[in-house]
Formats: C-alpha cells, structure tokens, sequence
C-alpha cells in the first residue's frame, strides 16, 4: 500500500500497485465533483505508459552501452 497525494483537486489518497487500485474514504468521494476521471481505465493506461517509457529508456541506455563498447573494441584492435 502506498499513499498518493494530488494538488487538482487537494486529495490525499491509498493505493496498491499490484492491483491499480485507488481508494478513499466518504468526505473525499463527496468533495470531487464530477466527473474528475475521464474513464475507470485512466489509472492502467497511464501505468502502462510508464512502464513503456521507462522500458524504451532501458533499451536506449543498453544501445548505447553496446555502441561505446563496440566503440572502444575497435580502437584496441587499430591501435595494435
């Protein structure tokens, strides 16, 4: 369990990652007005495109490790 606080509107929230829940209690529900999330399904898109972006980093920084690596085998081999 993990708290989530966010500014628009001022909320204080309890969550779980393993399952993409979000829950509050009555005074909380009751200050939203309507309408605050665009689906039920915001909260998995917007993990998912987190994890794909975190994902796509990983890789890039893994292409460049390999290339410098290359990089660096090259010149040892000119420079015997």
């Amino acid at each position: 369990m993990m708290a989530i606080t966010a500014s628009e509107p001022a909320l204080e929230l309890e969550g779980c990652l393993a399952c993409s829940a979000v829950w509050f209690d009555a005074p909380t529900f009751e200050s939203l007005s309507d309408g605050v999330l665009e689906t039920t399904n915001a909260m998995p898109r917007l993990a998912t495109e987190m994890y794909a972006e975190l994902k796509l980093k990983q890789l890039k920084q893994r292409e460049e490790a390999e290339k410098e690596k290359a990089r660096k085998k090259k010149k040892r081999v000119r420079d015997l």
